[in-house]
């Protein structure tokens, strides 16, 4: 005899669509006969799939606070900042990937500076290839965004006269960039500290209350989203600073950990591994599938991050904790 049941549970349904389609259904005593590794895919799965539903409109929150920058910062809009209304702002990935082989040399490109003709080209230094990674992958792609521009050059003290009377040591992304062209970062802490000077320097003017003469609220705001951006492409480049510096602080697996569900993983729909790609390139992913109706094939020899990507690579996540392994500083 066999009884009809209706299940309603969303996760069930997925679960039992899942064994039917891999194991033919129930095993002994009614369970299913689902392994750990394949359940604990669906429970991604299945975040994942929440999360897509939700990167529309975050793109549509990110496009609108864009445009409301560029409007206030326009000749004929205010002259300080854009009114982000004390929104908080979340990256998030809408479909997971992961990248590269353990050890891959395509990761960074060291490429070493050295003499012409035909001798050996010296290998860059732990310092350069640090300075380069952030400044390619962090820095300038903040800086060319539109709130990057009221903290991109100093402060005009002959206007904002009383700046000085609240800011001891000024810094701002145009220093920081001079810094990275002279390999000044020994490490990405450094980096990260000048960022957390800045972000403090438009807090402290910019106080609603306790702030300067001709303080704006939205700064401090747009400062503390600035600084949101910079640690989520920090998360996204651990691996590769890991690889540039030779050695991995707790601090930055611990920001790694924090971060991990922002940033933009991918999974491959022939091999199935994760794969984490460029910002950029999983913006494109998420406005065509917005536009074709759904979510479409992705495959490892798309990522753009990696000069030859297959499938035969090592599991992102993986090749994250061999690094950290091998170069944690204790």
């Amino acid at each position: 005899e066999t009884k009809e049941v209706v299940v309603t549970d969303p996760h069930k349904i997925e679960t039992l669509r899942l064994a039917r389609a891999n194991y033919g259904g129930f095993g002994e005593g009614g369970m299913i006969n689902l392994t750990k590794e394949r359940k604990k895919l669906q429970d991604r799965h299945l975040k994942l799939k929440k999360r897509i539903k939700k990167q529309q409109k975050q793109m549509e929150l990110m496009q609108e606070v864009g445009k409301n920058l560029v409007e206030e910062m326009s000749p004929t809009g205010p002259t300080l900042g854009a009114n982000i209304s004390g929104s908080k702002i979340k990256l998030k990935a809408a479909t997971k990937v992961k990248v590269p082989k353990a050890g891959s040399s395509s990761r960074i490109k060291r490429t070493g500076g050295g003499g012409g003709g035909g001798g050996k080209k010296r290998r860059s230094s732990p310092a350069q290839r640090l300075n380069r990674l952030i400044k390619e992958k962090i820095h300038m792609p903040i800086r060319n965004m539109p709130i990057s521009k009221p903290f991109a050059s100093k402060i005009d003290v002959s206007k904002i006269q009383d700046y000085k009377d609240f800011v001891s040591r000024t810094i701002t992304l145009g220093d920081m960039s001079k810094h990275l062209q002279k390999n000044k970062y020994a490490s990405w802490m450094e980096y990260q500290a000048d960022v957390t000077q800045l972000v403090e320097n438009a807090k402290v003017y910019n106080d609603p209350e306790k702030g300067g003469r001709l303080r704006n609220p939205n700064l401090a705001q747009q400062a503390d989203f600035l600084q949101i951006l910079i640690n989520l492409r920090i998360a996204r480049y651990a691996g590769e600073i890991i690889e540039a510096q030779e050695r991995c602080e707790p601090l930055l697996i611990a920001l790694r950990s924090k971060y991990n569900d922002e940033l933009p993983w991918v999974e491959c729909s022939r091999c199935k591994k994760w794969r984490m790609i460029s910002f950029e390139q999983h913006q494109e992913i998420q406005s065509r599938a917005a536009q074709e109706g759904g979510e479409q094939p992705w495959f490892c020899e798309q990522n753009s991050e990696r000069e030859h990507p297959d499938c035969t690579d090592e599991d992102d996540e993986e090749w994250f904790k061999s690094l950290t392994n091998k170069y944690l500083i204790q």
